[in-house]
């Protein structure tokens, strides 16, 4: 007589699609360390994809090139992008972006816009993963309502914001953008990017996901259990200021559009101007209007009202 087998079957593996678009590098080295835990971690499987172009954007950028880009990039209007192949379901998406013009970066949103993603967000519990100046709820506000029309299920957020406070990075930035040189600059302006420490910190998110994998929570039940407490919270004081700059974008890339295709010399003049309008705005408006609101937000009142408006706008 053959004894009976008891055992209970093996538990399956929860299965996680790390996905990202990263052009200097960053961000691929934020997601190595973010996803490590998980790849240690015995009963987790991990699948990486890093969104790869057909015509790959210049870096460093040339001056014009850099401009002319913004108009298409508020517009959602996408490049191509090479095919990803990825074949669901999976417990778990963690997808890593970057703010183009207060924008999700084009390519990600090539991939959001595709058959591909279509198929795998749809009831997926998704973290989404940036590394960015420390201007980022619009482009997280236009993220979460890409995944929620995919039928994604937003479960936490992770931001790693530059070293560099707001008004170093207006120097920091382009510099590292125009000249692919992100090291101290002139002995005052901090490094650009994300600080090194805080890069190799990632995989502390890695682990909460481990133990959020291991827990079993629903997603719908668990209250952001990733990025909690949260590195960079949201900052209300740039929020009008996002909103403004944005809405700039988005009327001043319709205008450009009507001149001409990208790179068409129909262009040139408007993209300019726009340009040096861009530099003036930040010079004078910004300022103006991050005072006005520190004034705003000393009536209390007017702050718990606006740090509601922050959290709709990033949740």
């Amino acid at each position: 007589m053959q004894p009976t087998d008891n055992a209970s079957p093996p538990t399956p593996p929860k299965r996680v699609l790390e996905i990202h678009f990263s052009q200097t590098g960053q961000l691929t080295r934020v997601m190595d360390h973010l996803v490590q835990p998980l790849i240690d971690q015995p009963g987790i499987e991990v699948e990486r994809h890093r969104i790869e172009m057909v015509q790959p954007y210049p870096f460093p950028w040339p001056f014009f090139r850099f401009f002319d880009e913004f108009p298409e990039t508020v517009a959602f209007v996408t490049p191509e992008i090479k095919a990803i192949e990825a074949s669901g379901p999976y417990d778990l998406i963690v997808l890593g972006y970057t703010p183009w013009y207060l924008s999700p970066a084009p390519p990600i949103v090539a991939f959001l816009q595709s058959e591909t993603a279509a198929k795998l967000f749809r009831d997926t519990p998704v973290v989404t993963v940036t590394a960015c100046r420390n201007m980022w709820l619009m482009a997280q506000y236009r993220l979460n309502k890409l995944i929620r029309g995919l039928g994604g299920r937003l479960l936490d957020r992770v931001v790693l914001a530059d070293q560099g406070g707001t008004a170093a990075t207006f120097i920091t930035t382009p510099r590292w953008m125009f000249t692919g040189k992100k090291n101290r600059y002139l002995g005052m302006f901090p490094p650009a990017g994300v600080a090194e420490p805080e890069i190799e910190g990632a995989d502390t998110y890695g682990r909460r996901i481990v133990q959020w994998l291991e827990s079993e929570t629903p997603a719908t039940e668990a209250e952001r259990p990733i990025a909690t407490p949260d590195p960079n919270p949201p900052n209300p004081m740039l929020l009008l200021g996002e909103f403004m700059g944005l809405r700039s974008f988005m009327i001043w890339g319709a205008l450009i559009r009507l001149c001409g295709r990208q790179g068409r010399w129909t262009r040139v003049p408007v993209v300019l101007f726009y340009a040096l309008f861009l530099a003036c705005a930040v010079v004078v408006v910004l300022p103006i209007t991050m005072l006005s609101l520190l004034l705003l937000r000393l009536v209390p009142a007017f702050r718990r009202f606006h740090d509601d408006l922050v959290e709709r706008v990033v949740s």
